[in-house]
């Protein structure tokens, strides 16, 4: 038997694979809630002369994910990111946590939060930034493996944009991305 399908015919059979009763796609999404705010201080770092482009993401979970305890009463899970336009040095009190894309993460705990820092390059011509992330204990902390795949897939949506930019003042944080 041969079955012959054409323009629509092709969209409709994959749109109808993509709506199968339990493929729904199980990912979490952050959404830019507020930010692209350039602040003073980064978390973690004793300069206070250091400026970072500054965003504070909502972090959205599959439908029937429980929220963690304290979570509904300050609107969900949250997950704040400074990003400076340069390699930094993590001083002490950082340790190291993992690799994402090959990058070295390190970490900090500052009482009830915890940091996650790594510095990178932008790619040929675009230069070195550093990123820090600070997630609550209960939220997506560094203990939870989603906060890697968040982190991961920012870096790899903020370079896909970083490569899009004509001067270093469209610079912006990522706005919506899932993890």
């Amino acid at each position: 038997m041969r079955i012959r399908l054409r323009g629509r015919g092709l969209l409709c059979v994959l749109l109808a694979g993509l709506a199968a009763p339990g493929l729904e796609a199980q990912t979490r999404q952050a959404v830019l809630d507020r930010g692209n705010i350039w602040v003073k201080e980064i978390p973690g770092f004793e300069n206070p002369a250091l400026s970072a482009l500054y965003g504070e993401y909502y972090l959205e979970f599959p439908a029937g994910a429980a929220p963690e305890a304290g979570e509904a009463e300050t609107g969900g899970p949250r997950c704040q990111v400074w990003l400076a336009g340069e390699a930094l040095s993590f001083p002490g009190g950082w340790q190291p946590r993992t690799r994402i894309s090959g990058i070295a993460v390190s970490q900090r705990r500052e009482g009830d939060t915890l940091l996650a820092g790594f510095s990178f390059s932008g790619g040929p011509g675009l230069g070195s930034w550093t990123a820090v992330f600070q997630f609550s204990q209960g939220a997506a902390g560094l203990d939870d493996p989603g906060a890697n795949a968040l982190m991961g897939r920012w870096l790899d949506r903020f370079r896909y944009f970083l490569s899009l930019i004509k001067t270093p003042a469209d610079v912006s944080l990522p706005a919506v991305f899932a993890f």
